[in-house]
């Protein structure tokens, strides 16, 4: 049995300004309770304001939050209960242009979520429910974007057929919608609709059937997937085969977890854990962590990119 001496759990921030707001004028506020850090901090009207996290100084992780400041205060809640020690990095800069995302940044929202019935798929094509077509987005103001989505069965004419969603923004990710559709260049006014649209919450991370269906047969980051729940990690001279499990956790992130025969698949013996927060549906950034007697073994620890398999050929 490994012995281990317990861990003391470390917070440290690093503020990184622009040159119009100095690090003295933010009052970080953090509040422990249990396993749950609570980080709150006053915003100020045209400042963006962003937080992201290590565990070792070198590799930051996805954005945990990403908001500009409206005169109230932000407060962010996270669990520590698998990392021993982190590091945090509050960015404050001058929001430019309004609050509407330019298209590359709408771009990297919109790619791989699903909203409302749309697949954004790439760059500029979608799926509705079976029926393709393309979409574009465009910056129509400081805080104001439009959505337009045509389809292949009308020739991709906007003039024939598109359904236009106009989007006004109150904080960098979230926004009031208008949509409508248009028939021959006319809006049909009984296809009008409103609503509320959180962009940082568009869905990314698959589901566990998708993932499966990326997994299995295939080799990715080490391990060898050869069905939907077990593995085996190649060595010499024999390979060392377990289970593995995936859930997804929320809209951007998931959980995969590793066991081995040699230890009964108890996790009570050890596991690995691999963390996933997805940026895109692909691709993130992952963390990787060894659990033994379920205890976390530090030196373990670390973060990485990655990129899942593709999905097989229909």
């Amino acid at each position: 049995m490994i012995m281990k001496a317990s861990i003391h759990r470390l917070a440290l921030f690093s503020l990184i300004c622009s040159s119009a707001l100095c690090a003295g004028e933010i009052r970080l506020t953090l509040i422990r309770t249990g396993n749950v850090l609570q980080i709150s901090f006053p915003t100020e009207t045209g400042k963006r304001y962003e937080l992201v996290s290590a565990t070792d100084l070198q590799t930051w992780g996805a954005s945990l939050l990403s908001k500009t400041g409206d005169g109230q205060t932000i407060l962010h809640e996270l669990d520590t209960s698998a990392d021993a020690v982190q590091f945090f990095r509050l960015v404050v800069q001058d929001s430019p242009g309004g609050l509407a995302p330019t298209l590359d940044r709408a771009t990297e929202l919109l790619v791989g979520g699903s909203w409302a019935g749309y697949d954004f798929n790439t760059t500029n094509r979608f799926d509705y429910q079976g029926e393709n077509g393309n979409w574009t987005y465009q910056k129509t103001g400081p805080d104001t974007g439009l959505l337009v989505f045509t389809y292949d069965s009308d020739g991709n004419n906007a003039n024939v057929y598109r359904e236009e969603v106009v989007l006004e923004f109150v904080t960098e990710t979230t926004c009031n919608y208008r949509y409508s559709e248009y028939n021959g260049g006319v809006e049909d006014p009984e296809s009008i609709g409103t609503g509320f649209l959180d962009l940082s919450r568009l869905d990314l991370s698959p589901t566990p059937a998708e993932m499966t269906a990326r997994l299995i047969g295939k080799t990715w980051e080490g391990y060898v997937f050869t069905s939907a729940t077990r593995f085996f990690w190649p060595g010499e001279p024999d390979n060392y085969p377990g289970n593995w499990s995936y859930e997804e956790t929320d809209s951007r992130t998931g959980r995969l977890v590793f066991t081995y025969d040699e230890d009964g698949n108890d996790p009570q013996v050890y596991y690995e854990l691999m963390r996933l927060t997805f940026t895109s549906a692909t691709s993130g950034l992952y963390y990787y962590a060894e659990y033994r007697n379920g205890q976390l073994y530090l030196p373990s620890a670390y973060n990485a990119p990655f990129t899942l398999p593709p999905l097989p050929s229909p």
